[in-house]
Parts: C-alpha cells; sequence; structure tokens
C-alpha cells in the first residue's frame, strides 16, 4: 500500500513502475527529471509488463509537457507515435532502474 497526498486512492497497476521509481529515487535521495513521466505495471518477478490504453496515456503525458518517458518495452512505438520526444523502454525493475539512474536531470529545473 501506498500513501497519497489527499487521499487519492490508486488501483491502477499501471501506476507500478512509477512508484518504484518514486521510491527508489527517495531512497538514493536524487529527485527524478521533472520532464520524465514512467508507466508500467511490475510482476513480482520485476518485470515491467504492458499497460492499458498506452497510446493514451502517453498523448496526455506529452500534452502535458512531458518529453521523456519510461514505458515497457510494448510500449514503445505508442510512446513514439504519441509524441514522447525520448521514449526509454524497458523490460525489468532493475533494466529500469539502470536506465533512471543514467538520466541527467535538466539544469535549471526545479524538483
Amino acid at each position: 500500500f501506498v500513501n497519497t497526498l489527499g487521499g487519492v486512492r490508486i488501483d491502477d497497476p499501471g501506476t507500478d513502475l512509477a512508484v518504484v521509481a518514486a521510491l527508489a529515487s527517495s531512497y538514493v535521495d536524487r529527485a527524478l527529471p521533472v520532464d520524465l513521466a514512467v508507466i508500467g505495471e511490475v510482476a513480482l518477478t520485476g518485470e515491467v509488463r504492458p499497460v492499458s490504453q498506452p497510446r493514451a496515456r502517453l498523448q496526455e503525458a506529452a500534452r502535458l509537457g512531458f518529453r521523456r518517458a519510461v514505458v515497457p518495452a510494448s510500449a514503445l512505438d505508442h510512446a513514439r507515435a504519441a509524441g514522447i520526444a525520448e521514449p526509454l523502454a524497458v523490460e525489468s525493475v532493475e533494466e529500469a532502474w539502470e536506465t533512471l539512474r543514467g538520466l541527467e536531470r535538466k539544469k535549471g529545473a526545479s524538483t
């Protein structure tokens, strides 16, 4: 269970990877880039699974100004079609962590 601000209830498995990314970010005390969206369901084995309606999710992320997105490998084409400038496809939590660690935070970006 994850406590969210304002009592928002999140029951969409497509947010699993975003929660993992937020926890990892907090653990290493390093903020994620402000222009990064993260979507993906996480299996107990650490596999990153596809999400429902990936194109719609990514189109909305692009509309909101997210330039980059960590997505399940199966959603890579959807991310490109949605206008995400830098889609980052991953197949596992480990691969997602390595991808996130390699991202440089944009200069002048606030958290």
